[in-house]
């Protein structure tokens, strides 16, 4: 399950170390190589 502090090192690319460790994850998903699940929880958070 994907924490919200990734989606939003994704999505604002704010944090030098921690934002191009989640774009990884996101790309990694894109790939394939990942499955990314998000609970309604994650999202409204």
């Amino acid at each position: 399950m994907v924490d919200a502090n990734v989606v939003i090192r994704f999505l604002t690319n704010d944090d030098d170390i921690q934002s191009p460790l989640a774009y990884k994850v996101f790309e990694k998903a894109t790939q394939q190589e990942y499955t990314l699940v998000l609970s309604p929880m994650i999202i409204a958070e």
